[in-house]
């Protein structure tokens, strides 16, 4: 099965992306931290998203052996991302982690980012930071819907809306400290002082 690495350009237009697409190489080196996934079998599907390399994994082993992760057969899916350091590294991603897990706690239907055997969700990797999730129940209407482009329906956006109430009722007592400033944030803030 030969799987599209196009991403969406700004103008709408499919451009080549600005990362190389996931390989089961790299993926091997990854979820040897997740032993209970067992190894990449297949990239299902990749993400056209930009800024970062992200698709669904199929991941098994020969025993069937996958912990407390959902399985279908001897067959499990992951969602797994990566991103360049110099846009997202791991001090960022624990927060969004935190995050999710705050949600996650509070009954809001968020997947579940998979913690290695040493107890980490975002992993480091030379340039890369990585993260992997559960996959969601349900279909992706949008799963090929550039970001930044409007709801196919009236209904959709309802539902959104429903949604992102939810969501902020769920985190209304949610307490962090304010965000740090990502990688490119910190570099693009020293260079407007010179």
């Amino acid at each position: 099965m030969t799987i599209s690495t196009a991403a969406h350009g700004m103008d709408g237009t499919l451009v080549a992306p600005d990362w190389p697409p996931l390989t089961l190489a790299e993926l091997r080196a990854l979820l040897a931290q997740f032993p209970a996934l067992g190894e990449p079998l297949q990239i299902l599907s990749v993400s056209p998203r930009p800024f970062s390399a992200a698709g669904v994994v199929a991941t098994g082993d020969a025993r069937g052996s996958h912990g407390q992760v959902h399985i279908r057969g001897v067959e499990a899916r992951v969602f797994i991302k990566r991103h360049h350091r110099a846009v997202r590294d791991r001090e960022g991603l624990l927060e969004e982690h935190r995050f999710l897990a705050y949600l996650l706690a509070q009954g809001a239907p968020v997947p579940r980012v998979l913690i290695s055997a040493a107890g980490e969700t975002a992993i480091e990797i030379g340039e890369w930071t990585y993260e992997v999730h559960e996959t969601p129940t349900g279909i992706d209407l949008y799963e090929e819907a550039i970001s930044w482009t409007p709801f196919c329906s009236v209904a959709h956006a309802h539902s959104a809306g429903q949604a992102l109430a939810r969501f902020h009722l769920a985190v209304q007592d949610f307490t962090a400290p304010p965000r740090q400033t990502a990688p490119a944030g910190r570099e693009l803030h020293h260079l407007r002082r010179c």
